[in-house]
């Protein structure tokens, strides 16, 4: 088939500065993705790439362009065929393909009813000229390493003067041999075909290390773009390895729609999870009422009443998690217990014979005095559950050490998180509260032995750029705590 590049090229013209002054995200498929909410991105404009398509909330987002990288081994020409066939039938963006694949899809007759553009990567001079093109996509442009190149040319191209990254990993190389993505690899296309990413690459790290040293030197010279046209290009991914560009936090961009930090999404299996140690506590009395601080979708709550039989309450801040949780608890009560009083929902005081908070007390900006006013609900002879997250962690202590991001969206220390403890400052807490604190449980990350400790010995142990000289093994074991469940009743001396 005979194709005149230069006239193809010269369609992308209309494109040069449509979205000057506006903001755009680069959507890609890196597996941190799951653990931010884009339904925020709806009527945002966005260049979705690769197998985005395969997103759960793709259609709510409905990206304005889409990126396809060029075709390349060990892709299979009928896995290739597959794929289009798949991505023309779910994605109306505006597409963008490589020139070589032009005749390849021309072919098949494929995305006639799509808006299509071809950009030509066949300028192989240095990398600096990448930075005199401009990204002028109506010439020859440098090969790219990675369809996010690609999404950065087009994103420069159209004029965007904010651009922000997600799903942005690229840390292959911790996980070589191993394919990591926000979806499933059964669900893509490709795998279907029996592609597999890994057939063809080397096993020497030095070719990795290549492959790394290639696509941070495209970013950087994307950057050096970016920096003179005044061109702003922040990286919102959550963790991953990139840091040619200025990293930010994905939620800063919607404040006005997230009323609460509390209301960030977390994924279901966070909200979800069942902590056992907190289970195995509700044991010591029977369970005739208890009450849930931050109940969450109320599968703990269900859990323990298919266990006893008891009368459930949830309080529950999070509109949606509660309409989950009425159908699985008594009573669930949506407020924000820091603005609300249990008495103005009609709830008795020395009622509960169980008060848990499951990783809730760090969330509120009072704690303390939150947790004072509860035990007036609770039973003289009731308990107070707690999991607490622990500060005092070799895993924090370390990050801030070298200097790496700490929070997450969900777990110890997420961006939630308001309040921080070791297990001296929650004994004091429960200490002012008139609490006393009857057993303890540490939910331990295994860093060491910990059972071939001596009793009485004290260790050095050395972390990357300190080392902690003389430590004791109950040292270690807060060291290595994720996070202390404290089961506590009222010291009725001290009331």
């Amino acid at each position: 088939m005979d194709i005149n590049k230069n006239e193809i090229l010269s369609r992308n013209k209309e494109l040069r500065n449509i979205h000057d002054k506006e903001r755009c995200f680069i959507l890609a498929c890196g597996p941190s993705i799951n653990n931010q909410n884009l339904k925020f991105l709806k009527g945002e404009k966005c260049i979705a790439v690769s197998r985005f398509y395969l997103h759960p909330d793709f259609q709510i987002i409905n990206p304005a362009y889409y990126c396809i990288a060029p075709y390349h081994l060990p892709i299979s020409e009928v896995g290739w065929q597959n794929l289009m066939k798949d991505i023309e039938k779910n994605v109306t963006s505006s597409m963008f393909f490589s020139m070589s694949d032009y005749v390849r899809n021309q072919k098949k007759n494929m995305f006639l009813s799509h808006k299509k553009y071809f950009i030509d990567f066949s300028n192989n001079s240095n990398i600096n000229s990448l930075i005199s093109s401009k990204c002028e996509l109506s010439k020859p442009l440098l090969p790219i390493q990675n369809v996010i190149h690609m999404a950065l040319y087009v994103a420069i191209f159209m004029g965007f003067k904010e651009i922000v990254l997600l799903g942005c990993d690229h840390d292959w190389i911790l996980h070589l041999n191993k394919s990591r993505h926000f979806y499933k690899e059964k669900d893509d296309v490709l795998v279907k075909n029996g592609y597999n990413e890994w057939l063809l690459a080397e096993q020497d790290l030095e070719s990795h290390f290549r492959s790394y040293v290639r696509v941070w030197q495209i970013y950087k010279a994307i950057k050096v773009i970016a920096d003179r046209n005044k061109i702003s290009i922040l990286n919102a991914t959550e963790g991953g390895l990139l840091d040619v560009f200025k990293r930010v936090d994905y939620a800063n961009f919607f404040k006005k729609k997230i009323k609460n930090p509390v209301l960030l999404k977390k994924s279901k299996s966070y909200q979800r999870h069942i902590n056992p140690h907190i289970l195995s506590m509700v044991d010591s009395k029977p369970p005739g009422r208890i009450l849930e601080i931050g109940c969450a979708e109320g599968f703990l709550g269900k859990t323990i009443k298919e266990k006893y039989v008891c009368e459930y309450i949830g309080v529950e801040i999070n509109s949606e998690s509660c309409k989950i949780a009425k159908k699985q608890l008594d009573r669930v009560i949506d407020a924000d217990i820091q603005q609300k009083s249990l008495k103005d929902f009609d709830v008795c005081e020395e009622y509960f014979d169980y008060i848990i908070y499951n990783n809730i007390l760090e969330n509120l900006s009072d704690p303390w005095t939150a947790l004072y006013q509860h035990t007036d609900f609770l039973k003289d002879d009731g308990f107070i559950i707690a999991s607490i997250s622990n500060v005092r962690n070799f895993e924090i202590i370390q990050s801030l050490i070298v200097g790496n991001r700490i929070y997450k969206n969900e777990g110890r220390l997420d961006a939630t998180h308001l309040k921080f403890f070791t297990f001296q400052e929650i004994r004091k807490m429960f200490d002012s509260c008139c609490l006393e604190i009857k057993e303890v449980r540490n939910d331990v990350q295994h860093f060491f032995d910990i059972d071939k400790i001596p009793e009485n010995a004290k260790i050095n142990i050395e972390l990357p750029k300190v080392i902690f000289k003389e430590v004791t093994k109950q040292d270690v074991i807060e060291f290595s705590t994720m996070q202390f469940v404290v089961k506590a009743q009222k010291n009725l001396d001290k009331t």
